[in-house]
């Protein structure tokens, strides 16, 4: 979003593109998004926008602005209230479904969930970081003063991502592929040494992989693998 416009992008690299632009409903505070829909914080009411700017659902809504954090799985966002509350909805009605409220949590400034769906807000006033279970039974307080911040206004919890490990046979090391090929050295030594895997990668057991070679080897021989000659402008 960005004056009050909706901006529909497409990442190209390192390029950012704007496809299209759409107005953003009066009063937009906050958005987040749901699926292929969109939750706006607006004034006085929050409300389900499809990727087009257009209005689908509103509920009602009271007090300043607030952030907003959306759960895809149990299909609810959340909010703050005016009085240091944390609130949950369902994205389907607007009905109140999640309530949280601690006298170590004041001045609700930012909302966050992780993974499972744990709620973390921090406090303006109180200047501190909570967690909050999904079902709210328990709850803690992660950062109890924040170091040189005197004011925190929004939180945002980041996944870790596990980095990918990719296994190869050691026959396949780089200096192989490099002076053999990769195909020569796969089908060789699968075939000599893992006739499973053989037949997984194929899809076929060696003794049919050697029969349709019989078959079409000479006639992949026979032909004539010359370019010819371009035609003249």
């Amino acid at each position: 979003m960005f004056k009050n416009k909706l901006l529909k992008c497409e990442i190209d690299g390192d390029d950012l593109n704007i496809l299209q632009t759409y107005d953003a409903p009066t009063g937009t505070y906050y958005l987040d998004a749901f699926n292929d829909q969109l939750v706006a914080c607006c004034s006085g009411a929050f409300k389900i926008l499809d990727f087009d700017g257009k209005e689908v659902q509103s509920f009602k809504r009271s007090g300043f602005e607030t952030p907003i954090a959306v759960s895809t799985k149990q299909k609810r966002f959340y909010h703050k209230t005016d009085n240091s509350e944390v609130i949950g909805r369902k994205l389907s009605d607007g009905n109140e479904v999640f309530n949280f409220k601690d006298d170590s949590l004041s001045s609700v400034s930012g909302i966050a969930l992780d993974c499972q769906d744990n709620v973390y807000a921090t406090g303006f006033s109180s200047k501190n970081l909570v967690q909050i279970s999904k079902n709210r039974r328990k709850h803690r307080v992660l950062v109890e003063k924040f170091n040189k911040v005197t004011k925190p206004a929004t939180v945002e919890k980041r996944r870790r991502r596990r980095q990918r490990r990719w296994w190869t046979r050691p026959w396949l090391s780089p200096e192989r592929r490099r002076s053999f090929g990769l195909y020569d050295q796969l089908m060789t030594k699968l075939r000599r040494e893992d006739r499973q895997s053989f037949l997984h990668f194929l899809r076929m057991p060696t003794e049919m992989f050697d029969e349709i070679l019989q078959r079409v080897g000479p006639r992949i021989a026979k032909q004539n693998t010359f370019y010819k000659n371009p035609l003249e402008p």
